[in-house]
């Protein structure tokens, strides 16, 4: 009962976070609560949670076929852990994002269209799921299991971006400042959590 649980809150948890430095979605969806009002940030927030629920399922499938593969489970650890060091730098590393000053009609579908362009969350959601199936904290082999941890995925991206759009009069003003803290902080988070997997690995 303890993984079903963990599942979920790590779901929440990685979704959260992974979700905060600033990006064109992030952008969009302060941009929609200063000209549209909360009810098209939030049609835009729900958009987003769909396609980010479906790259993270595909994530989910590819993390698992990868796990399966037995011989190679150290190998598989050893690249996502590659893959999250190099993140991690990326982040430390990224400048923060401007404003855009497009048009925003249809939240919802102007959601879907970003989203599906940001394929970048599917190795995100595949390093993340087989380090997490690594360590135990997740179970991804029965429908249960991933339907919290789809669920804990989807509730920390509304979270995340529900807190953009909420704080969107305070982040226009502050975004550049903002930005630059939170790319710092994940950035160092990724770094911290690929160094104590190579601890991991090699103890």
């Amino acid at each position: 009962m303890e993984w079903i649980l963990t599942g979920f809150v790590a779901g929440v948890l990685v979704s959260f976070l992974g979700s905060l430095p600033p990006g064109i979605l992030n952008a969009t969806i302060v941009q929609l609560s200063l000209q549209r009002g909360m009810g098209a940030a939030f049609g835009f927030a729900a958009a987003c949670v769909v396609v980010e629920v479906g790259y993270s399922y595909l994530a989910i499938l590819l993390a698992s076929s990868l796990m399966k593969l037995g011989r190679y489970h150290v190998a598989v650890e050893i690249f996502s852990t590659g893959l999250l060091l190099a993140a991690g730098v990326y982040y430390l590393r990224k400048k923060e994002a401007a404003l855009s000053n497009k048009t925003l009609s249809r939240p919802f579908y102007l959601g879907i269209g970003l989203s599906l362009v940001n394929v970048v969350a599917i190795p995100f959601w595949v390093v993340y799921t087989a380090l997490l199936t690594g360590q135990g904290w997740i179970m991804v082999m029965d429908a249960t299991g991933i339907a919290l941890y789809l669920g804990g995925i989807a509730l920390g991206t509304l979270l995340a971006l529900e807190l953009f759009a909420f704080s969107g009069r305070y982040l226009s003003r502050r975004f550049s400042l903002s930005g630059g803290l939170v790319n710092r902080a994940v950035g160092l988070m990724m770094v911290a959590t690929a160094l104590l997997q190579i601890v991991h690995l090699f103890l």
